[in-house]
């Protein structure tokens, strides 16, 4: 009968997952090409892509920035240059992005119960996962990561960094030459990205640190992949392209550290406000100090300092905020696609510190953790969401209801750019000027033609085509 019960629950969960996802997917499914997607594939040699690979990503490594590994990848796995502008296959490999991330980042919490708390319970571990993954996608509408290929190169570098943390907490525990070879692969690729370095390495370090206090040493011969960590680090902190790029949005040069810290400090705050506003997030977090004081009940942590995890989870954000925001020399607004690496990181590093908060409240006040006393928490952060979301139609603004919502019109939207892609590519006319109405473009991230010729996305899209000149007016 208990087990009937487990199987139903884990069953239910996973329906959820699948209500979660499905919208993302669809909607994924009809992404068109953009922008940068273009810029990377011109003047590339489709018949030789792995040594173009190399090519393109030495000169940008010499000449624009350290990030080798996100070049390389947008020029091997580039859709139009694998199946070209006007194929429906950009949105398939678009999806199997979103599916890859879902499943790494399933994989690493996975791994975390499996092998830190030693916890196999499926249903808790399904649970947390799925409101960590429906927290991240209801923090914005990821228009520029998972609808659009050059800005999910991003996307990429936290893959490689997560899987590294997943491999780690495995390999501290059970060992293995084939496990410890992979997180060094891992480990490489994800600091390669010193962007992306800092959540990666600090579990390392807290690893070594931990081996420090215990033993009053620390295991190199053990811990090898740690140097892999470094290796990828500084392969691209050494770039000499990296000071190309500084100022690119401002149009200033120089490292103006002082500037881009107090601009750090106020990334942090805004997109940390994001978080607690949210009250799907909030209900969230909510949840999790619950589960925590479920599922830590039986550990022997000592839980002594609840405040730890959180102060090491801002420090960490505002590390991982200081180099984006150099990297656009000096400026406090940041793209949709670096955000998304704060909020992931942010959900997840916060998650883990709320987890940890309800083992506290456990060792604290465990009497207080009965039956009856979950069910009403649950109740009441129940008639709290209702009370935040409902009265005020805020559902209506979650991303969450934006993307199914768009599950109407993105086929519309799709085969409308698409018809435009089409033309341009196959008619004989070497300067083009088109016009039609508006294209409602939601949360698909459009091509990004305009009216101006001269703009610089139309330059590329005209010279990826093979044409003079084109102009888009739309009415």
């Amino acid at each position: 009968m208990i087990k009937n019960k487990e199987k139903m629950y884990v069953v239910a969960l996973l329906l959820g997952l699948a209500v979660l996802v499905a919208p993302y997917i669809y909607t994924i499914l009809y992404a068109v090409p953009s922008s940068d997607d273009f810029v990377m594939a011109i003047g590339v040699d489709k018949t030789n892509l792995f040594g173009e690979a190399v090519r393109v990503a030495n000169e940008y490594y010499f000449k624009w920035a350290g990030d080798w590994i996100s070049i390389f990848l947008q020029i091997l796995f580039n859709p139009l240059l694998l199946f070209g502008a006007t194929s429906s296959l950009y949105g398939v490999e678009m999806v199997i992005h979103f599916c890859l991330y879902a499943v790494v980042i399933g994989w690493m919490i996975r791994n975390i119960f499996y092998y830190v708390l030693k916890i196999k319970d499926m249903k808790m571990i399904l649970g947390v996962y799925l409101i960590i993954l429906m927290s991240i996608l209801n923090m914005d509408v990821w228009t520029e990561i998972f609808y659009w290929f050059v800005g999910a190169t991003y996307l990429h570098g936290m893959l490689f960094g997560m899987s590294s943390i997943a491999l780690l907490v495995k390999y501290r525990a059970k060992g293995g030459i084939f496990t410890g070879f992979l997180l060094s692969v891992m480990g490489f690729l994800g600091c390669s990205y010193f962007m992306l370095a800092v959540l990666p390495a600090t579990v390392y370090l807290i690893y070594l640190v931990v081996d420090l206090i215990k033993d009053k040493k620390i295991y190199w011969k053990k811990d090898i992949p740690f140097f892999f960590y470094c290796a990828g680090f500084l392969s691209a902190l050494a770039a000499p392209g990296n000071f190309s790029r500084l100022g690119s949005e401002t149009g200033e040069t120089g490292l103006h550290l002082f500037r881009t810290a107090l601009d750090t400090l106020i990334l942090w705050m805004d997109t940390t406000f994001d978080l607690i506003k949210n009250p799907l997030v909030l209900i969230a977090m909510l949840l999790l100090v619950l589960i925590g004081a479920v599922i830590f009940k039986e550990m022997k942590f000592e839980f002594r300092y609840p405040l730890l995890p959180f102060v090491l989870t801002m420090l960490c954000l505002y590390i991982t905020y200081f180099p984006m925001a150099l990297g656009y020399g000096g400026t406090s607004y940041l793209p949709n696609r670096v955000r998304f690496i704060f909020c992931t990181y942010a959900v997840l590093m916060y998650a883990a510190s709320f987890l940890y908060l309800g083992g506290w409240f456990y060792r604290k006040k465990g009497e207080l953790i009965t039956k009856k006393n979950l069910i009403t928490a649950v109740a009441a952060l129940a008639v709290f969401g209702y009370v935040c979301i409902m009265p005020t139609k805020y559902y209506e603004e979650l991303p969450y209801a934006k993307t199914v919502s768009q599950t109407r019109n993105v086929k519309i939207v799709n085969s409308e750019w698409m018809y435009l892609l089409r033309y341009i590519e196959n008619t004989e006319e070497k300067d083009l000027y088109l016009s039609r109405s508006k294209i409602n473009t939601v949360i698909i991230k459009a091509p990004g033609l305009t009216a101006d010729e001269n703009y610089a996305v139309n330059q590329k899209i005209a010279e990826y085509f093979g044409k003079d000149s084109i102009k888009l007016e739309m009415w």
